[in-house]
């Protein structure tokens, strides 16, 4: 498995501003399984998650995990793991947003968009 080192820390306190300019680009082979890092404090309650389900015709999202505290500190960032598959040749988007589950009326406070190429 070919890993696609991707870690967007976020840090662990909200300015109150989302933070919607983040754009990334990503060249994956068909069949590749590549994973992306998100940063985020889940002790605050904020964690990502895929806003929409577009990118099912072209990955399929194989796993997800969390990485507790990864810097050993008190209330230290944590890390969401998507692992993914290409599955068909072509354009898609991933489209990224974290929130507050329970608070389904507030905006994203983060969000951020993965253009992938698959070839």
């Amino acid at each position: 498995m070919k890993l696609i080192p991707l870690l967007l820390m976020a840090g662990a306190c909200n300015t109150g501003k989302p933070d919607t300019t983040r754009q990334d680009t990503l060249r994956v082979q068909l069949n590749e399984s590549f994973k992306i890092e998100l940063g985020t404090s889940m002790g605050t309650g904020y964690s990502w998650r895929i806003s929409d389900s577009s990118y099912l015709g072209s990955l399929s999202l194989d796993s997800t995990q969390v990485l507790n505290n990864v810097q050993g500190k008190d209330d230290g960032p944590d890390i969401q793991i998507f692992f993914f598959t290409a599955r068909k040749k072509g354009e898609t988007k991933l489209h990224f947003i974290r929130t507050r589950p329970w608070k389904k009326k507030d905006p994203p406070d983060k969000e951020r968009t993965y253009t992938l190429l698959i070839e």
